[in-house]
């Protein structure tokens, strides 16, 4: 019986400890999405399957107005989209970084992109080599309908 008490204690921390893990990796990981895509200084909405360019923002004002109606603070991580088809390619840009050593050409490079889904319900989101998958909380695709 002694025996038993410190295996259920040690059972218990690493439970605890895995739910603590989970839930503050998941506020990380849309902290982190929304300091990525809020750095954008320009934006360019394409139709994933054409590649036919649909809007741009570039001003600070629209492209702040587009990352408030995404909704990211809502995002949970998935990993499964059902099947939908992707719908759009958001392209997001803004001007290297500049050094004293490197001649910069003032143009913009790409940082980071969004894939819409059809659904409007998920999307992919891609960066510096990394790619994550999340679920919405409402139909994104009406944005750029």
């Amino acid at each position: 019986m002694k025996k038993i008490i410190p295996f259920v204690i040690i059972i218990l921390i690493v439970v605890i400890g895995v739910i603590m893990f989970l839930v503050l990796n998941n506020s990380k990981d849309s902290n982190e999405l929304e300091e990525s895509i809020g750095k954008a200084q320009l934006i360019e909405v394409y139709d994933y399957n054409t590649s036919e360019l649909l809007k741009t923002y570039e001003n600070k004002e629209d492209i702040e107005s587009l990352i408030n109606n995404l909704g990211l603070d809502k995002w949970k991580l998935d990993k499964e989209h059902n099947e939908d088809a992707k719908r759009y390619l958001l392209k997001m840009y803004q001007e290297p970084t500049k050094t004293v050593i490197e001649n910069s050409n003032n143009e913009m490079e790409e940082v980071a992109n969004i894939v819409v889904y059809a659904s409007g319900e998920y999307v992919e989101f891609s960066a510096m080599g990394m790619e994550m998958s999340f679920k919405t909380n409402k139909n994104i695709a009406n944005l750029f309908e």
